[in-house]
């Protein structure tokens, strides 16, 4: 009877189809997440966003084919992938250009600009930034879930067949990323075992991975009563133990991307201290941050005949204003310095929330100038106030109100049009730790 019932166990697996991605019910890829949401392209960017990705970038036939193939798993129509075009301008949500494409050659985006989608073909094509569908996120993702049930051969043969291995978790840290990702997955309750990779042939040698490594900074636990090879390891989704198992458990399992790398540490920035020679030194303090949307002037020239062609990026992080110069020369720019109401207006369109600016009048009091090349200031757009007894802008009044504020900043409310967009000065080297803000960095094209 005992015999019935473990080739029972070896032939069940057999019975059961292996999963695949088309099968995901998650339709998500190593490089590509699927929303089947219908939302308009800015919200589809903000969902991206929050995600820590953004839309979906694609530079080759076979990254096209990805997403295809996410599209048709889901019975998808359509969905928003991250490319921006106008008649002169063709700009990925990331700041690439465009290298391949699946536009039909005869659509030509407006001056206005116009957002793309892809439809199940692989085909793109240009519509209106209110139009609701589906939408691709881009993510660096190292561990994906498979949820149906299957023996550790058949999970280890089915991450192959999608060129993934088994999840190594090795340590601590990975226990916790493997065990975020199946609460974020909501897989059925019933299952508390996953595999990942790990074997012992004959159960009493060492733990090794199924290259045939040894396994180093694997920790399973050990079980009496199991001293038959070979073994394989199991992750339970409560403690996180790692136990040994024979081959023909049906459980879930976690396969490892591969080529992944573990994000770099993000540009510094901090919130900076006065020297001995009372002159703001930044130091340096990591933070995360987040580039709201990247707008592109492709204009020749603005009204006043001087050249206009600038990149401008937002970022969320509140950080004080030689931090926020800092990280825009980092990254090759300025901080964001109007020279004209074009500018202003392309300003506008990116920020989220009252943002420094690069206008500083910090060495002689009223005299305003860009920090980038320290040019003096000749377009402005001071606050002016609001009710009886307003003060217009430039106050020099500090937040302690103390005067000499020195920086300048743009308000963000969209709702009170006497101030939207208007600027105040704000901050001082003395008191600058005490002010942070979100930024607005400038690049020339």
């Amino acid at each position: 009877m005992q015999e019935k019932h473990y080739l029972l166990l070896y032939l069940l697996p057999l019975l059961l189809p292996a999963p695949s991605l088309a099968t995901n019910p998650r339709y998500y890829t190593c490089n590509y997440h699927l929303y089947k949401e219908q939302v308009s392209r800015e919200e589809a960017t903000l969902r991206c966003e929050k995600q820590g990705g953004k839309l979906a970038v694609i530079h080759s036939a076979a990254q096209n084919e990805e997403v295809r193939q996410l599209l048709q798993s889901a019975q998808l129509d359509s969905a928003w992938i991250g490319l921006f075009l106008t008649d002169r301008v063709e700009q990925w949500d990331d700041g690439t250009r465009l290298v391949f494409s699946k536009l039909d050659p005869t659509d030509t985006a407006p001056a206005s600009g116009a957002n793309v989608l892809m439809d199940m073909t692989g085909k793109w094509s240009l519509m209106k930034e209110k139009y609701q569908t589906g939408f691709v996120c881009g993510v660096s993702r190292r561990f994906v879930l498979f949820s149906l049930p299957l023996t550790q051969r058949g999970s280890s043969d089915t991450c192959s067949e999608n060129n993934m291995e088994l999840a190594r978790v090795a340590g601590s840290k990975d226990v916790r990323q493997v065990r975020r990702l199946i609460k974020d997955e909501g897989v059925s309750k019933r299952h508390h075992w996953y595999w990942v990779d790990g074997e012992n042939p004959t159960a009493t040698g060492i733990w090794q991975w199924s290259d045939g490594t040894a396994a180093v900074g694997l920790t399973v636990d050990k079980t009496s009563g199991i001293n038959v090879g070979p073994l394989f390891v199991a992750l339970n989704k409560k403690s996180g133990r790692l136990r040994p198992l024979h081959n023909f458990f049906l459980n879930p399992f976690i396969c490892q991307c591969p080529n992944y790398q573990e994000p770099k540490a993000e540009a510094q920035l901090d919130y900076g201290q006065i020297n001995a020679d009372g002159e703001y030194v930044p130091l340096f303090r990591s933070f995360a941050e987040t580039k709201r949307r990247v707008v592109d002037l492709d204009h020749d020239h603005d009204e006043e005949g001087d050249e206009l062609r600038m990149r401008y990026s937002y970022f969320s992080s509140r950080v004080t204003h030689g931090s926020a110069q800092s990280h825009c020369r980092s990254l090759g720019g300025d901080l964001a310095c109007p020279r004209s109401q074009l500018q202003q207006t392309q300003i506008l369109e990116v920020v989220k929330s009252n943002s420094w600016l690069g206008m500083v009048d910090v060495d002689e009091e009223g005299v305003w100038r860009c920090v980038g090349d320290d040019s003096l200031i000749t377009f402005t757009h001071w606050y002016q106030g609001f009710g009886r007894g307003a003060v217009p802008e430039p106050d020099n009044m500090t937040d302690r109100r103390k005067p000499g504020a020195g920086y300048v900043q743009i308000l963000y409310d969209p709702d009170r049009r006497w101030r939207h967009g208007r600027w105040i000065d704000r901050g001082a080297p003395q008191y600058e730790f005490v002010v942070r803000s979100a930024f607005v960095c400038e690049f020339s094209r």
